[in-house]
């Protein structure tokens, strides 16, 4: 009799961790915001992207809701199999309620009582459909049959999601670095010639693409951010037009009226025509535009120490000059606040000489390091 009941236990156990397991796996697959991260990577050529929905530890940490009515199932089936019959089906759905009353509440007061319980919802329902499929097999005494399709399904899901990925990875990374180049191809051209249709063909482009989360490889906003935002500010300085400075707005609008990177394109305009660095108001990126212009790294001192870090950095890459990283450590703040900065600066003179030997300048911190900065001169130089 005891060693029955151990055998009940084992598979209660078992079954909960199928249940939970198949469950977050669909919950995971089956979200917007999932589904677009898996596009996303499939075209940076990522083609492991489905296998960490088949990791436990990454599934726990996402479909915490679900675990918690996983545990609700499994008490319910304990029940229910104690008490035999039809109390299979009754006692699972019970405390997969009760399990899931509490779960919903739980988010809904982590959500500052925003009354956003979706994640439970979604967890309840498909709790809800695996109740009912191992209730059956359970009630009908087929508990070891469902052992072995849980099984099954589960080498079904490792190997289509080795091979699905690698084959959608294979179609869509090569369309997204094709994009890419189009893109850069265009924006350096209009840089150069100062055209602004040609960052208009960018803006075209972009938004003729098929995207991300249509299952292509358009970034949308992000794309327009990396690609004609800075397309039409830079023609707009060059050709000191500040009426195509509006067009920024496309993309990013300031919150209050006369703020924002349209403001500030029009600002750099009038600083650098008057070569007045009070124009700018205050604006650290046309702060940057007037020490690069003037070839002075001292002008960066003008900036608020939170931001200057960017000045003192284009100014070290464009003189090859280690020396000018070394100020964007704040004398007053210290260096830990800024260490990751300099870092970066350090690694973008590294990558530009091809000279692995600088990254030795760089100070470690959890975020990067020497073997980073290493690597990344090293693929760079390939």
């Amino acid at each position: 009799m005891e060693e029955k009941k151990k055998d009940i236990l084992k598979k209660i156990i078992l079954i909960g961790f199928f249940v939970w397991f198949f469950s977050s796996v669909l919950a995971e697959i089956i979200r917007e915001y999932d589904s677009w991260i898996i596009w996303d990577e499939l075209s940076k050529g990522k083609w492991w992207t489905f296998i960490k929905f088949l990791n436990p530890l990454w599934l726990f940490s996402y479909n915490f809701w679900g675990t918690i009515m996983t545990v609700g199932l499994v008490i319910g089936f304990a029940f229910g199999l104690k008490k035999g019959g039809k109390n299979i089906f009754i006692y699972p759905l019970i405390f997969l309620f009760i399990f899931g009353f509490f779960s919903a509440m739980i988010e809904f007061f982590a959500s500052f009582l925003q009354p956003s319980i979706s994640a439970t919802k979604q967890s309840l329902f498909i709790l809800l459909i695996f109740s009912l499929i191992i209730a059956t097999f359970l009630y009908f005494k087929k508990g070891n049959l469902l052992f072995r399709i849980a099984i099954a399904i589960l080498i079904v899901l490792i190997i289509s999601g080795i091979a699905g990925g690698k084959y959608l990875a294979g179609e869509l990374r090569p369309k997204r670095k094709e994009l890419e180049n189009k893109l850069i191809i265009l924006k350096q051209k209009a840089i150069e010639t100062g055209n602004p249709d040609l960052c208009e063909e960018i803006e075209k482009i972009i938004k003729t693409e098929k995207r991300v989360e249509e299952k292509g490889v358009s970034y949308g906003w992000g794309d327009m951010y990396n690609y004609y935002r800075p397309c039409i500010e830079e023609v707009a300085i060059k050709t000191q037009n500040e009426e195509l400075c509006n067009n920024i707005e496309k993309v990013e609008k300031g919150v209050m009226p006369g703020s924002g990177p349209a403001a500030i394109c029009r600002k750099t305009i009038l600083a650098l025509k008057e070569k007045d660095i009070q124009a700018c108001g205050g604006a650290c990126e046309c702060i940057t535009r007037l020490a690069i212009n003037s070839d002075d790294p001292n002008i960066c001192e003008e900036c608020d120490y939170w931001y200057r870090h960017d000045c003192f950095a284009k100014m070290a890459v464009i003189r090859n000059d280690v020396e000018i990283c070394e100020r964007i450590i704040h004398r007053v703040l210290g260096e830990e606040r800024f260490k990751d900065y300099y870092n970066l600066c350090i690694r973008d003179i590294a990558v530009k000489q091809n000279n692995p030997e600088l990254c030795k300048k760089v100070r470690e911190t959890d975020y990067f390091g020497v073997d980073k900065c290493l690597k990344e001169v090293k693929l760079k130089a390939q």
